[in-house]
């Protein structure tokens, strides 16, 4: 196996650890993404774990605007 694939699967693996715990435990999965480190597994955690707070953020604007809307009619 190359090491590029090896780096590839830590850092998907990373991503959904990231993201699952954004979701269940977001207080550690906090500041475990806000510690610098640069290898593929970590960087992985910390865009799983933005991505899952993208997507809360997006959801919570859909739902504001979906809101201002039904107040306009």
């Amino acid at each position: 196996m190359a090491h590029g694939n090896v780096s590839d699967n830590e850092y998907q693996r990373g991503y959904e650890e990231g993201y699952r715990m954004a979701r269940y435990l977001p207080e550690i999965a906090r500041w475990l993404a806000s510690r610098n480190i640069q290898i593929p597994r970590y960087c992985g955690f910390r865009d799983g774990w933005l991505e899952y707070l993208t997507e809360q953020v997006l959801q919570l604007v859909i739902e504001q605007d979906q809101w201002e809307w039904d107040e306009e009619e």
